[in-house]
């Protein structure tokens, strides 16, 4: 939802709607990239199925991947988000919520820095990883690919609904990602 405000519009993120999007994902991936993967690499029935399922998305290991995802992914934001707001520690603070864990800006920052910071983790934490494990048939690497992809859910609806800013905009950041600030620069054109 985009409401304007005095110093620029607010984007608000519906949450309850953002984690039941989460959920259908993770579903959806477990049971049709489980499939997708052995139909093309094993023999697709119902055995090896259940068997894929099993072995790469129920079995104890899938919390130590989950958990070893999403500390490089938070690493890799934090890190970005330190680079992208001029290398100082003093510009930045660290959030905890149900919503987001991890560094945010105290300042606002441009949106393509932003666009960078939320597009750069998901790319490289899940669509390569995923593409690279599918390619070559390792059902590991294909698995913390999607659950990479998963995890960045929240960053790339974000950036969609970010698409119609300007990039001299900037952003601040009030309550983790679920409300947001665009602050217009450029007048002359129209959201």
């Amino acid at each position: 939802m985009t409401a304007p405000r005095k110093d620029g519009s607010e984007i608000r993120l519906n949450l309850t709607k953002l984690t039941l999007l989460i959920l259908v994902l993770w579903i959806l991936y477990a049971f049709g990239g489980t499939l997708l993967f052995i139909y093309i690499w094993e023999e697709a029935n119902a055995y090896t199925l259940g068997y894929y399922i099993a072995r790469y998305w129920a079995a104890p290991p899938i919390w130590l991947k989950l958990a070893v995802i999403c500390s490089a992914y938070m690493f890799l934001q934090s890190l970005l988000i330190y680079f992208l707001t001029g290398r100082k520690p003093k510009n930045l603070h660290f959030h905890f919520g149900w919503t987001f864990l991890g560094f945010l800006p105290k300042q606002p920052v441009p949106l393509k820095n932003f666009r960078l910071w939320s597009l750069l983790p998901s790319l490289l934490l899940g669509v390569l990883p995923a593409v690279h494990g599918f390619c070559i048939g390792n059902g590991y690497i294909y698995t913390c690919g999607l659950i990479g992809f998963i995890l960045g859910t929240t960053d790339l609806l974000l950036c969609f609904k970010l698409r119609r800013f300007n990039d001299e905009d900037l952003i601040r950041l009030d309550k983790g990602l679920s409300r947001i600030t665009i602050i217009r620069r450029n007048y002359g054109r129209k959201p």
